[in-house]
């Protein structure tokens, strides 16, 4: 259930038995199970601020290999648009830190691109996001796949915020109505890896959803 890649600690989290297709997220099927998973994550995140989310690992399938591949692989949702010319991705402006497109060259050389979907979760908030990269397309294909990948990261992601919240004691009505009150936001991420791997190349990754108005 837990490894570590690198210096970080990797949680198969589908051995939680968390339902993603349950209408609340978060929902979970065993709770001998979740309190197993609860307790590394909450661990990890004390010890090390973070961790390498497993969603597909040995304990089940949160996202279908055919989705990941959709939104993350070769000629995939994330490939396709950060293939794209770096003044059709700035069309994605915010005046709001961390809401609009973000192109940098981080110290020690390493390039750093990201863009930024605000409300994933709504077909509508994803369409208007590929009118603006794709105004002659709309490219379909994008918005159906980065939504519905994004239905299923949203239940991770709530699942591993009540983990936390009941970690430190919080009640189930009030992680329900922080629930009620979390927006959330979709960054698309492409960055090198620090030593380059020694060839320079990059790789396109799922952004993670980053809790709003906490």
């Amino acid at each position: 259930m837990v490894s570590m890649q690198g210096s970080l600690p990797r949680i198969d989290l589908a051995v939680a038995g968390i339902d993603v297709d349950a209408a609340a997220a978060g929902h979970r099927r065993d709770d001998s199970r979740w309190a197993t998973v609860r307790a590394a994550v909450f661990e990890a995140l004390c010890e090390h601020g973070c961790f390498e989310a497993v969603v597909d690992g040995d304990g089940g399938r949160l996202t279908s290999p055919e989705l990941s591949a959709a939104v993350l692989g070769p000629g995939g949702a994330v490939e396709s648009l950060l293939s794209l010319p770096a003044s059709t991705k700035a069309r994605n402006a915010s005046d709001m830190p961390y809401r609009g497109y973000v192109g940098s060259v981080l110290p020690g050389g390493v390039h750093y691109e990201s863009l930024n979907i605000v409300d994933p979760l709504s077909p509508d908030a994803v369409r208007a996001f590929a009118d603006l990269m794709w105004p002659d397309t709309g490219n379909a294909g994008f918005c159906t796949s980065v939504h519905a990948y994004a239905e299923k990261m949203a239940v991770v992601e709530g699942a591993v915020r009540r983990m936390v919240l009941e970690s430190v004691g919080a009640t189930t009505e009030y992680i329900e109505e922080l629930a009620k009150t979390t927006s959330l936001k979709l960054r698309l991420t492409e960055y090198a890896a620090p030593d380059g791997g020694g060839d320079g190349e990059e790789g396109p990754g799922g952004g993670a959803f980053d809790i709003e108005n906490i």
